[in-house]
């Protein structure tokens, strides 16, 4: 049997500590100094925005497949003078007609579940939504386009917010009148 002595070694400035035990705290130390050497966010849109090694500090967009949004900010307001086709990455935009002198369409994109857009009516024209093929508006109790039909104001003032719930469903979440499905 190994005595006391035998057990405990002297280390550097007076520190004793226990033979094995000096050596798993070191092979411990040597593993935890690597730190990450490599990191990636697959699909999720997400990617290392610091170096890959110590504290990880993600940058990017969270993909709408992935639980997130897939936009980069919330509360941006853009006016189009000329029909515009929306694009999956302009979701919680708010569109508008300001400044056009006629009637601007805006065609929504693929339905995603989570998308999300805003139209308000600033000119006195028609501010046209337009569905895909295949898929419904819904924009209050008992009034719904057809499969890829468009809903429409001229009223300035009216705005709704549409959010995508299906891939053949948007839904208004919020409606100012008028707004008239077609």
């Amino acid at each position: 049997m190994a005595s006391l002595d035998d057990l405990l070694t002297t280390q550097k400035n007076g520190v004793v500590a226990i033979n094995g035990i000096q050596r798993l705290m070191a092979d411990f130390l040597a593993l935890i100094s690597t730190g990450v050497t490599t990191f990636s966010g697959g699909a999720t849109g997400l990617t290392p925005s610091t170096a890959s090694t110590g504290a990880v500090t993600l940058a990017g967009t969270l993909a709408v497949a992935n639980g997130g949004t897939g936009v980069t900010g919330f509360g941006v307001v853009t006016s189009k003078t000329a029909s515009y086709a929306i694009l999956a990455a302009d979701s919680y935009t708010d569109f508008d007609n300001n400044g056009s002198v006629g009637s601007v369409t805006f065609t929504l994109p693929a339905a995603a579940v989570g998308l999300a857009f805003g139209f308000a009516v600033m000119e006195a024209f028609d501010l046209v939504i337009q569905a895909p093929g295949g898929v419904t508006i819904y924009a209050g109790a008992g009034s719904a386009t057809t499969s890829g039909g468009t809903l429409t104001s001229s009223d300035v003032g009216s705005y709704v917010f549409l959010k995508c719930r299906s891939s053949t469903e948007w839904i208004a979440q919020q409606l100012v009148p008028s707004w008239t499905p077609a």
